[in-house]
């Protein structure tokens, strides 16, 4: 935050948006120093939009892990059998070659 602000004033305003979203940083006497300045009074409003939107971001981490879940075994099954596929069409093709068997083929 401080190399990305333009201002003390900008880091402050980060730093106390943060704290409202209920992100701490790790130090927890810095978590008290903060909340004593901004005083425990949040606007009742300001909370229930703070809890919608972390229900909201929870709804969407859901729908992606079960995307992903559904997703990952079908991807893996798909190279493994394009794999073997190609690999079983080139050994075949390269003994149908070998063993001259291009004129049975074509005949």
């Amino acid at each position: 935050l401080d190399l990305g602000a333009q201002s003390h004033d900008d880091v402050e305003q980060w730093l106390a948006s943060f704290l409202r979203a209920g992100v701490y940083p790790i130090n927890p006497e810095e978590v008290k120093a903060r909340e004593e300045e901004m005083g425990q009074s949040m606007d009742p409003n300001l909370e229930r939009q703070v809890e919608q939107i972390r229900n909201l971001v929870d709804s969407y981490m859901s729908i992606v892990s079960k995307h992903l879940r559904d997703c990952v075994p079908k991807c893996c099954m798909y190279l493994l059998v394009n794999s073997s596929k190609e690999f079983m069409r080139d050994e075949l093709l390269a003994g149908v070659y070998q063993h001259g068997g291009t004129a049975t083929l074509v005949a």
